[in-house]
């Protein structure tokens, strides 16, 4: 089977959209609610503005707010497909672009400024096409994208265990196989890095 990995841009909002609009897209049905993977972007503001919406703007807030993110660069990563179709996505970006890591000390280093970090904070693969090598596919193409764009690092936030924890953030295992090394572990949370 031929996996494809296509970086997103806002000719791929549709394909993005229309994935995390089917909820069979999702192993864990509760991640599905809402979603569009723009948690690590969120700041009390978006949370009063969309507090402010009626209740059939609110069901919409997040699906517009991908949209727009995607449309100023905000929101990126990489699409995974098969036969034509999205299976897979990883979330990833500049770190200082996602606000939740900015605010959270477990995830948070003193940056260096003249360092540059790719941040990986998400992946979802259908659930019929796990375990097929696509989460490391992602992960390769965004190690690639990084070197080629002048990263310094990659970071990840995986879980120590094998399978994950959570496993939405990959597991420790898979970033050892492509030179990843601790940087910090804090407070049960790890902080993985590989310099480019």
């Amino acid at each position: 089977m031929d996996i494809d990995i296509k970086k997103l841009s806002p000719q791929l909002t549709n394909d993005f959209i229309n994935a995390f609009d089917k909820p069979s897209f999702f192993s864990n049905p509760d991640l599905s609610f809402g979603c569009y993977c723009t948690w690590y972007n969120w700041t009390d503001e978006l949370e009063s503005e969309r507090n402010k919406c009626d209740v059939k703007s609110r069901k919409c807030f997040k699906w517009n707010l991908a949209i727009k993110f995607i449309a100023e660069n905000k929101l990126t990563g990489f699409l995974a497909y098969a036969n034509g179709s999205v299976v897979g996505w990883c979330n990833a970006g500049l770190k200082q672009n996602y606000e939740r890591i900015c605010r959270e000390s477990k995830w948070w280093t003193e940056l260096n400024n003249a360092e540059i970090i790719l941040s990986i904070v998400c992946y979802v693969v259908h659930p019929d096409m796990q375990r097929k090598g696509i989460t490391t596919a992602l992960l390769k193409a965004v190690c690639n994208e990084a070197s080629r764009a002048g990263y310094d690092y990659v970071e990840a936030y995986p879980g120590l265990n094998e399978d994950g924890s959570p496993s939405y953030h990959g597991n420790y295992s898979m970033y050892t196989k492509q030179g990843f090394e601790i940087f910090n572990h804090n407070s049960g949370n790890t902080i993985a890095r590989k310099k480019l």
